[in-house]
């Protein structure tokens, strides 16, 4: 890469797809699409979590209410539609970043 980045990080969402219909499932699909045509030599890592939950700094009440609904079906889904904590995805990425 031209600015001598080794390898590319990035965090979309769950359910990306350049093609959806959905707006921001579109964008985010559309912005991997062209993340994966990077020349970078270490390669381009798309996390792609479910719903993220922890702290904000300003609280979403539509995600405040997806999350009461998710954790009370959360036994009942596949692990990647459950929602998780943005700790989690982020100390996964610095992991991912530094253990290449």
């Amino acid at each position: 890469m031209a600015v001598g980045a080794k390898q590319f990080l990035v965090i979309t969402a769950l359910g990306s797809n350049a093609k959806s219909a959905i707006f921001y499932s579109r964008v985010k699909g559309e912005l991997e699409d062209e993340l994966r045509r990077l020349p970078c030599p270490g390669g381009v890592k798309i996390f792609c979590p479910s719903l993220l939950t922890g702290a904000r700094a300003r609280p979403r009440r539509s995600e405040k209410l997806a999350a009461v609904v998710l954790g009370a079906i959360q036994p009942l889904l596949p692990a990647r539609y459950r929602a998780i904590n943005a700790q989690q995805v982020a100390h996964a990425t610095i992991n991912a970043a530094k253990n290449p």
